[in-house]
């Protein structure tokens, strides 16, 4: 199988790093520069293939195999030095998996059991989350049928202004494999990308193993990282990539060594190519680690550091302006969101009491468990009168997202709402722990000084983005960051240290329940049952049997260039999830919105609409006849 060409190469690429790496080789910083490096020729591929219109399998293959010649060659050219190096690493490993004590090895084997359930979730289940239904795996589908990732009209605009990275890599696994069966495995490998990423961070506070490991299992057991381990989404890629840039910052600003620098360029550039949190994560990230560059720079004169973060941030900027490109070709801005959008998302107004609402109804959204409303109604009750006390609007629509009412009562195991209730509490109680401890001593400076950096990212984050009930998803970059702190809280804490270890059982059993009964990707006989298209459908059952009817119908009649007229937050994936491995074109027609004018009409062999349901739909002069009058939400016209 083709696909097989990415782990290899994977491979291939963390030996040749490893023979330019020191004598003793720091693994885990290791993997996270291959990661990088793989993610840029992801990145470096696509936007080259894209812009010779030859974005397709064999081309994706001849390049890859490329990388694996020069690659392999390059190793057989070390081999003796190759040697040596894994050696180095063989041995290193083998001492610490022979010291690992018993309370380890039990939660190595707690952590391996999720890991292995949710890797089958992922792959029985295919893209399933509305929003890549929408626009996630939509927009590859599209790419595919332009063989490149240039911009097109389109009903659905978040298909061209989100950031792309990890749809980048959805469309060379999905090509090479000839299917979406892997989609779910980016975010999947991404999740223990940022364990070794996390597990850094822990290991650069003074961390021993034990607490280490306590980290990696305190992510996997996260509610949001259980579910998006297993979904199309990319917010496990973004907290990798931020991870990583926070991890290289402090190398870099510690060291001064260009070799840290620019894997923290690097990773910064994939993060602002992935999600748009990544600003607000990474600013604060950003401002420390010049502020301290600045310090070194007045002290003691080094301007090198300046050259340094200025090739770091170039690198970033490279990463990201094809991307940036096309949204300003289109909107005029780098971001590619208009004024309408924009009032979509951001605050309207804000002030001290406001900003201190925001982190209330943010924080309110992690209170309560699956299977249990008492809690969450008492929060929202508690949440209501807090803000009718003070006379402030919870419902604000200049602070709510589409004027939405403010509720916590969202599903806890959906993998947009998932709440993370005993995370949330062990990270206020450690802040305070840790803040305790730092006004005392000067040694917990650098727990101290991470804290920081979470709260600049919290506050950034409720002070800029109005509440909406799904933001629990984009709080995981900030859960995963603060996890550290718990164990950093409970390794200078007995007390804590107890508390943890009475909660943690709780943990572990309820992301065993998130894993198995939850909303889209339930380990549950009645639904693994279900053919795999049917699985698509289980956030919109009503859809299936229409979408199925509708996809029948494209197949029966050999349809390659199929029309469509449908909503803003409307499903095109399930029309299009065979397009790997046949030809499928989505031809967006009679578009309203400023994506018109980024491409020519194109031909079309049918009418497929979410949105009319009439006798007959005119488009260039034909008429094309509703073969489904009868459907109440998408019909085919022909």
């Amino acid at each position: 199988m083709a696909i097989l060409i990415l782990p290899v190469c994977f491979v291939v690429i963390t030996l040749n790093l490893a023979l330019y790496s020191d004598a003793i080789i720091n693994k885990r910083e290791l993997l996270l520069k291959a990661i990088l490096s793989f993610c840029f020729l992801v990145v470096l591929f696509t936007e080259v293939l894209s812009y010779l219109i030859a974005l397709n399998f064999k081309s994706i293959l001849i390049c890859w195999s490329a990388v694996l010649i020069a690659g392999i060659s390059n190793l057989i050219w070390h081999k003796k030095y190759l040697s040596r190096q894994c050696t180095t690493i063989y041995d290193g490993l083998k001492f610490e998996l022979n010291n690992i004590s018993l309370p380890m090895r039990w939660i190595m084997g707690c952590s391996a059991l999720l890991i292995i359930a949710i890797f089958f979730q992922g792959v029985i289940y295919p893209p399933n989350n509305w929003d890549s239904m929408t626009y996630h795996m939509a927009r590859i589908s599209s790419w595919i049928s332009h063989n490149s990732v240039e911009n097109y009209p389109t009903h659905i605009i978040r298909q061209l202004y989100q950031p792309p990275f990890a749809e980048f890599l959805i469309l060379h696994i999905n090509l090479l494999s000839g299917s979406d069966f892997f989609s779910n495995s980016v975010q999947f490998w991404f999740m223990l990308f940022t364990l070794a990423a996390i597990t850094t961070v822990a290991k650069s506070l003074g961390l021993n193993a034990k607490f280490q490991y306590l980290t990696a299992l305190l992510v996997i057991s996260l509610p949001e990282v259980v579910l998006q381990s297993s979904s199309t989404q990319n917010d496990l890629v973004i907290t990798f990539f931020v991870i990583a840039a926070m991890y290289f910052a402090i190398k870099a600003v510690t060291y001064h060594n260009l070799h840290y620098y620019l894997p923290f360029g690097l990773a910064t550039g994939l993060a602002m190519l992935t999600k748009g949190t990544a600003y607000i994560y990474l600013f604060p990230v950003l401002l420390i680690a010049a502020l301290y560059v600045l310090y070194k720079i007045v002290k003691y004169k080094i301007y090198i550091h300046l050259v340094y973060g200025i090739t770091a941030l170039i690198i970033a900027a490279t990463v990201n302006i094809p991307h940036w490109q096309r949204n300003y070709t289109l909107t005029g801005s780098v971001l590619g969101v208009d004024k309408n959008e924009s009032r979509l998302y951001a605050n309207e107004h804000m002030s001290g009491m406001l900003l201190l609402s925001n982190l209330i109804k943010n924080g309110g959204l992690h209170i309560g468990i699956k299977g249990d409303s008492h809690i969450s109604n008492f929060t929202d009750t508690i949440i209501h009168k807090l803000h009718s006390a003070v006379n402030i609007n919870v419902d604000d629509p200049a602070l709510n997202y589409l004027k939405i009412k403010y509720s916590t009562q969202a599903s806890a195991a959906h993998e947009d709402s998932a709440r993370n209730p005993f995370q949330f509490i062990l990270i206020i109680i450690a802040f305070i722990v840790v803040t305790y401890h730092a006004l005392k001593n000067r040694k917990h400076a650098v727990a101290a000084v991470l804290m920081f950096t979470i709260i600049l990212q919290v506050l950034l984050f409720c002070a800029y983005l109005k509440w909406q009930p799904w933001h629990s998803r984009l709080h995981i970059t900030m859960f995963v960051l603060a996890l550290p702190v718990i164990c950093y809280a409970a390794s200078i804490s007995n007390l804590f240290k107890k508390t943890v270890k009475i909660i943690l059982p709780i943990i572990l059993l309820y992301a065993t329940l998130i894993v198995i009964d939850n909303n889209l990707r339930p380990l549950k006989p009645a639904y693994l049952r279900q053919d795999r298209y049917q699985k698509y459908f289980v956030a919109k059952p009503d859809a299936y049997y229409e979408y199925l009817t509708v996809k029948k119908q494209i197949e029966q009649s050999d349809f390659k260039n199929i029309g469509l007229i449908i909503g803003a937050d409307d499903w095109q994936y399930p029309l299009f999830a065979d397009c790997y491995s046949q030809t499928i074109n989505p031809v967006h027609i009679n578009v309203s919105n400023y994506t018109v004018k980024a491409g020519k009409r194109g031909n079309i062999d049918c009418i497929v609409s979410t949105t009319i349901n009439k006798p007959k739909i005119t488009y260039r002069g034909k008429d094309f006849y509703n073969q489904n009058p009868q459907n109440k939400i998408i019909s085919i016209y022909k």
